[in-house]
């Protein structure tokens, strides 16, 4: 079962770090950060491995602490190039194998552009691997949605490689979700 788990892993790293580069459309590193606030001490140890990576590369964040489901929740924000404000949530299970990344509200657009935007969101779906991003019709917005699984232990490079991923093909979904901005 370990061993499993170990081929696992290394597969997901490797198909991580071929998606980071097969994606010329996407900036080579993290757009510039305005977060408030780091060294902080988490709930769960995967959100901790991941907060103290974060904060050997010098990405800050605000740590927000266990949410109403119990998921640890950390909170980044970006300057993109297209996006001013790009806001990741990441959400930490207490099991400590997955983290839950989302941008709530990429766009938020007028009902009559349902179609179109619709249109949009599926052309970026298929044109990006690993984020997916969904129209909500309750109050016509675009979410963008990162889920990943590692091993104990393992969180923290994995979980920034992953934050890297969304922020940057958020960015550019964002340039190409533009005109139906609300």
């Amino acid at each position: 079962m370990m061993r499993l788990a170990k081929r696992m892993l290394a597969i997901f790293i490797i198909c991580m770090l071929c998606v980071s580069f097969a994606e010329p459309a996407c900036a080579s590193s993290l757009p510039k950060y305005n977060n408030t606030q780091s060294s902080t001490t988490a709930a769960y140890s995967s959100a901790q491995d991941f907060l103290n990576t974060m904060e050997a590369e010098g990405i800050l964040y605000t740590y927000h602490g266990l949410d109403a489901d119990e998921d640890d929740w950390v909170e980044v924000k970006y300057t993109g190039d297209y996006c001013d404000t790009i806001d990741i949530d990441v959400y930490f299970n207490k099991n400590g194998t997955e983290a839950l990344f989302r941008f709530w509200n990429l766009i938020d657009f007028n009902s009559q552009d349902f179609r179109e935007v619709l249109t949009v969101v599926n052309q970026i779906n298929e044109d990006y691997k690993w984020v997916k991003f969904s129209v909500d019709t309750n109050d016509y917005s675009v979410t963008a949605k990162l889920d990943t699984i590692f091993p104990t232990g393992y969180a923290g490079m994995i979980c920034l490689s992953c934050l890297e991923h969304i922020v940057n093909v958020s960015d550019v979904a964002y340039q190409r979700l533009q005109p139906y901005i609300k």
